[in-house]
């Protein structure tokens, strides 16, 4: 299928832009000569989307959408005369039949993409809404949207997902560029929650893949409030996969989708619960051998009540003081370290010992004190050295 033809191109981006006008009068003869061009032009591009053969229509459909969008782009031309560049022509003679040939050739080409979305079905999820159209569509949108908002607080249903809904659909509404599989998304949502129901707000958004990020959001933040609650692991790992199940169930229903093409809030959730799970599992995995540890720990190991960074500064001190030897010294931190454990490191690392036991904090060295002033206070109490005069 041939792209859109020069002579339209020239005859919108130039022939009738504002600035044709400024010293110009248009004559009867013109002004027919422009519907006729108009017509003429555009039954030829629906004759020629016609010929187009029912294989290449499935095979080219990003290149039909794409040729369909060039046309909301010539649309939006001439929309921008009529609106923006309204100062430009507002003051001529001929205003309003300036104005009314504007309007009709926007006219003109909202039929023949709507002429040519009818032959190409497929395409049309993705084309974008002319400007000229947006006003009127984002009006009905915004009024459907505000019967929907006061009916579901009449409903009583969760006010800050009320909210969050309602500043979604508003966020589609006004996004840039907004496309007919969009807005036929919104219709049929709207239409569907302004009809009362036993299903909760909540339980339709998820059925009618209501995927933005706020309401993902919600529904983590809400399932990780309930997981919280649950203090076992196990129970947890229960839970997610109640809600995995719930999800599938939700999302197996007929429902609506914003695209084909989009990725669907059911597998972005369902992602989410499955490393959730995940996670689970390997902290089980992980407490379960860390039990283990601690058990094989106390039949084969001494507990030694302090913690690694106090006993690394004890075994310093009694090598610093000769009471241990230098040499091999690496050897001898990997000797405690296999054959001692504290309350909370099973197995404690040589070289976090050996490195605890130079770099110290002061609060380190200050309850070392304190323990070697208390084994002093023991000698004294048990074999009278505070009355023992050496002199």
């Amino acid at each position: 299928m041939n792209l859109i033809s020069l002579p339209l191109q020239h005859f919108i981006n130039d022939s009738i832009h504002p600035n044709h006008f400024k010293h110009h009068i248009l004559s009867k003869d013109e002004i027919d000569k422009w519907n006729a061009f108009l017509t003429k032009e555009l039954n030829s591009l629906i004759e020629e989307a016609r010929k187009y053969t029912l294989i290449n229509r499935r095979k080219d459909k990003d290149q039909i959408t794409a040729y369909i969008n060039r046309l909301v782009s010539l649309s939006n031309t001439v929309n921008t005369y009529l609106i923006k560049n309204v100062h430009l022509w507002s003051d001529h003679v001929q205003s309003k039949q300036i104005r009314e040939q504007y309007i009709h050739t926007c006219n003109r080409l909202e039929w023949l993409m709507d002429e040519i979305m009818i032959i190409f079905p497929n395409a049309r999820s993705s084309v974008l809404i002319t400007n000229y159209q947006l006003p009127q569509v984002k009006m009905e949108l915004k009024n459907a949207l505000n019967a929907v908002f006061e009916s579901l607080h009449v409903q009583q249903s969760a006010a800050e997902l009320v909210e969050i809904f309602s500043a979604g659909v508003k966020q589609m509404i006004n996004q840039k560029g907004l496309t007919y599989s969009k807005k036929e998304y919104l219709n049929q949502l709207l239409l569907l929650l302004s009809k009362k129901s036993e299903r909760s707000l909540n339980d339709l958004l998820i059925i009618n893949d209501f995927n933005l990020p706020e309401f993902f959001h919600y529904q983590i933040n809400t399932f990780r409030d309930n997981l919280n609650k649950l203090d076992g692991l196990h129970d947890q790992l229960v839970e997610i996969i109640r809600e995995k199940d719930r999800l599938y169930n939700l999302h197996i229903e007929e429902g609506l989708k914003i695209t084909m093409t989009d990725r669907s809030l059911f597998c972005d959730l369902n992602d989410y619960l499955t490393e959730k799970k995940s996670y689970i599992r390997q902290l089980i995995k992980i407490r379960r051998e860390v039990q283990i540890d601690v058990e094989k720990a106390r039949a084969t190991k001494i507990l030694i009540n302090l913690p690694v960074p106090q006993f690394g500064l004890f075994i310093r001190m009694q090598v610093e003081k000769g009471f241990l030897s230098k040499e091999h010294i690496g050897e001898l931190f990997s000797f405690f370290a296999s054959h001692f454990y504290t309350q909370n490191t099973a197995h404690i690392s040589a070289d976090s010992l050996q490195k605890k036991s130079t770099d110290v904090e002061f609060s380190t060295a200050q309850k070392m004190k304190a323990h070697l002033i208390g084994m002093l206070n023991w000698l004294n109490t048990n074999y009278n050295l505070s009355n023992f005069n050496s002199g």
